[in-house]
């Protein structure tokens, strides 16, 4: 254990502490509360936290540490490094207290075209509905 570890609490939360190297291991990596609350609500929301932590866990272990990240995720992943577990799951990192976190979670979704197509009406009918109303706020003045 290095001697300039954090301090208790956190040690005992994430149980991790981050090599020398000035880029992530797998083993460095340490799971964010913030990040496991994401990837329960995006991808597994059937799980309790504790299994949803798990469940992370285990593709932490499959994952591919990247400086750039993938185009689907845009700018949202403005972290140093990622950890790319598949094409579907992005864990943006940040280095915090002598870890390497995971602060967001990221999920590719993909919707049919039959999905992408109401909501692409719905869209354009709420657009025109705020138009409309902003044109009779507007003319009421």
């Amino acid at each position: 254990m290095r001697l300039d570890a954090p301090e208790a609490g956190f040690q005992q939360r994430y149980r991790r502490v981050m090599s020398a190297s000035t880029e992530p291991r797998r083993d460095d990596i340490a799971l964010g509360e913030p990040a496991v609350a994401q990837f329960r609500e995006r991808s597994r929301p059937a799980l309790a936290l504790p299994g949803a932590r798990a469940e992370l866990a285990r593709l932490v272990a499959s994952g591919e540490i990247q400086r750039e990240p993938l185009v689907w995720t845009r700018t949202a992943a403005l972290r140093p490094f990622c950890l790319v577990i598949g094409d579907t799951l992005t864990l943006a990192l940040a280095a915090q207290h002598g870890f390497w976190v995971t602060t967001t979670c990221l999920v590719k979704t993909t919707l049919a075209s039959r999905r992408r197509e109401q909501r692409t009406r719905r869209n354009a009918a709420g657009t025109a509905g705020t138009a409309g109303k902003r044109a009779r706020r507007r003319d009421g003045w």
